[in-house]
């Protein structure tokens, strides 16, 4: 039987975070050191380093993520962005909250944090050497289920229902919240914790 993993978006984002993060150090020639939260996301860095490689290539197992959970993505990304803008203005963390969304950021600002998405974008959907496999459909009726019935926010009930609807039986995530609502579903997909799932699974 094939494995057919969906990525959810915060797996993604941690990749990227880790990814930039390992980037800026070889730059600056430091010795690369992974802080509290890096070591706390590493393993989303590790499934997805392992799918870079080819690790699966010959064993029964797809992966797939979405344009939406793209999205998704983007916007944690320009979430960061702001942070560090915030970080370099010495803006104490408690107002943090509060001013980050008051922080606009400038056209000539995009091609950056666009940088980091179109990274992943080209290792892992390049359609010449494709790793993930877009999903972009879903059944309202399953996204009503997972609103209502399991409790999931809009965006993780859309994703989930595009994973459903590509037969995936498995769906990857770091939300703690859903993998806890989706325990014991009825809708024919295992929702697992990125550390579950390669203790278990790989």
């Amino acid at each position: 039987m094939t494995n057919r993993v969906f990525i959810d978006s915060n797996i993604i984002a941690n990749w990227i975070i880790i990814s930039e993060a390992i980037k800026l150090t070889k730059e600056t020639k430091d010795k690369i050191e992974l802080n509290d939260f890096h070591k706390k996301i590493q393993n989303s860095y590790l499934l997805l380093e392992k799918i870079k490689e080819n690790k699966y290539e010959n064993e029964s197992v797809q992966f797939f993520t979405s344009q939406f959970s793209l999205c998704e993505v983007y916007n944690v990304i320009g979430t960061e962005f702001k942070a560090r803008k915030l970080f370099e203005k010495n803006i104490p963390f408690r107002y943090w909250t509060s001013m980050i969304k008051k922080i606009k950021l400038k056209n000539e600002q995009f091609p950056e944090i666009n940088k980091s998405l179109d990274g992943f974008a080209n290792t892992f959907l390049n359609p010449n050497n494709l790793k993930m496999n877009e999903v972009d459909t879903y059944k309202k009726d399953n996204v009503g289920r997972l609103l209502w019935i399991y409790n999931c926010n809009t965006h993780d009930g859309v994703l989930i229902a595009q994973a459903i609807n590509k037969k995936c039986n498995y769906f990857i995530t770091e939300d703690e919240e859903l993998i806890k609502n989706m325990k014991n579903n009825h809708l024919g997909i295992k929702v697992y914790h990125c550390d579950t799932f390669i203790r278990e699974k790989l």
